[in-house]
């Protein structure tokens, strides 16, 4: 499925809109890495370990996938890979300069659908740290989703911000780009 999955992402990489097409195939595009949580959770004797073994990886590679992207907005722009992010903005010329790219995705609602998603995602793999007895939730792993969730709700609320207040957008895109460069960075 993976192979398939990066076939699928290749046909799509032209084509603006299908944006619950790009989507499944950000999912379906790390199957293979997905089926190294199936050998682990194959070793593992409790079912419920090997359910959140599965799940756990599922989600974060769904985010990772998807907080790329984000990262990846303006050379992905550059060479015509139309993401899931920027399969709604109508390609213009001077969108190369990157704040104003960042103005269209964000304008077109995509940011922040992106956002959404890896939010609930993030959001789903502390839930089940939270719930599962044998996660250290003062180890390094546990706090570095708490951290990447922070700051990816960072993130959101500016967004939230730059599409109330039009009149703040030129303050407030810098502050997206910086808070974008930041949660990639941790990624």
């Amino acid at each position: 499925e993976s192979i398939k999955g990066q076939i699928n992402d290749m046909k799509l990489q032209r084509k603006s809109g299908l944006w619950d097409a790009k989507i499944r195939t950000a999912k379906e595009k790390n199957k293979i890495l997905s089926a190294f949580a199936v050998v682990i959770a194959s070793l593992i004797q409790e079912k419920s370990q090997a359910d959140f073994a599965i799940s756990l990886s599922n989600n974060l590679l769904l985010s990772y996938q998807l907080l790329d992207d984000i990262a990846d907005f303006q050379s992905d722009y550059a060479e015509g890979n139309n993401t899931a992010l920027l399969c709604k903005i109508n390609a213009h010329h001077s969108l190369g300069v990157r704040r104003l790219l960042l103005d269209e995705v964000i304008i077109s609602g995509t940011m922040k659908n992106m956002v959404e998603i890896i939010l609930k995602t993030l959001k789903k793999n502390i839930s089940m740290l939270d719930n599962y007895h044998f996660i250290n939730k003062e180890g390094n792993a546990y706090n570095y989703f708490k951290h990447l969730l922070a700051g990816v709700e960072g993130l959101s609320k500016l967004i939230e911000q730059y599409q109330e207040h039009p009149g703040l957008r030129k303050v407030l895109i810098r502050s997206i780009d910086k808070q974008i460069r930041i949660v990639c960075q941790s990624t």
